[in-house]
Formats: structure tokens, C-alpha cells, sequence
């Protein structure tokens, strides 16, 4: 029995997540056009981060000399870029919280002065 090599089905199955993931880039280049918010430029820097990710470890298949050292740190600042993002919205989600905790003691200021 000769066995049909998975290659052909893997490298397709690879441009097509390529084909997908730069779809999803071109959409959320879109909505930060229109938000223009900073949260959607770090999604927009983590999916970047990702795609390359993902393309150095296709790479690495290929045996390119140097390939598997730069899938390892494009991997390593992926997840760093992972964690930074969710310390950045801890700290975003304190600071909404304090700032409706200040207006609230705020309108009670006032509300208290004009009795």
C-alpha cells in the first residue's frame, strides 16, 4: 500500500488560512477607520503579530535556514503582545471605573453646594 503524502492538503489548507487571516486584517484596518479607537490598533498590531506568527512557523517547514529561530520569536512576541494586551485592559477597565466613581462624587459635590 503506498501512502499519499499530506503535503499538498497542508500547504493548501495553509493559504487558506493566509487568504482568511488578511481579510480579517483588511476588516479591521476598516473598523478602526472608522472607530479610530486605540483598542482596535492593538488589535490590528496583534493580528499582525500573529500573521507573522503563523507565516515564519510555515516557513520553518520549508527547511529555510534561519526560519525556525524567527518562528520562535515572532511566536515569543506574539504572547508577550498577548499579555501586555490583557494587563493594558485590566488597567483600562480600573481607570473607566474610578473616572464614573469621580463624576459620580462630583454631582454629589454640587448637588450638595446648591442646597
Amino acid at each position: 500500500m503506498s501512502q499519499v503524502p499530506l503535503f499538498p492538503i497542508l500547504y493548501s489548507f495553509q493559504i487558506l488560512t493566509l487568504i482568511i487571516m488578511l481579510l480579517i486584517l483588511i476588516l479591521l484596518i476598516h473598523v478602526y477607520l472608522n472607530k479610530k479607537t486605540l483598542i482596535h490598533v492593538s488589535f490590528i498590531i496583534l493580528f499582525i503579530l500573529a500573521l507573522s506568527s503563523e507565516r515564519f512557523t510555515f516557513l520553518d517547514h520549508f527547511a529555510i535556514v534561519g526560519a525556525l529561530e524567527v518562528s520562535y520569536g515572532a511566536n515569543f512576541g506574539f504572547v508577550a503582545a498577548l499579555l501586555l494586551s490583557s494587563i493594558v485592559a485590566f488597567f483600562k477597565e480600573k481607570l473607566i471605573t474610578s473616572k464614573n466613581e469621580l463624576m459620580i462624587s462630583e454631582k454629589k459635590y454640587k448637588n450638595a453646594l446648591n442646597k
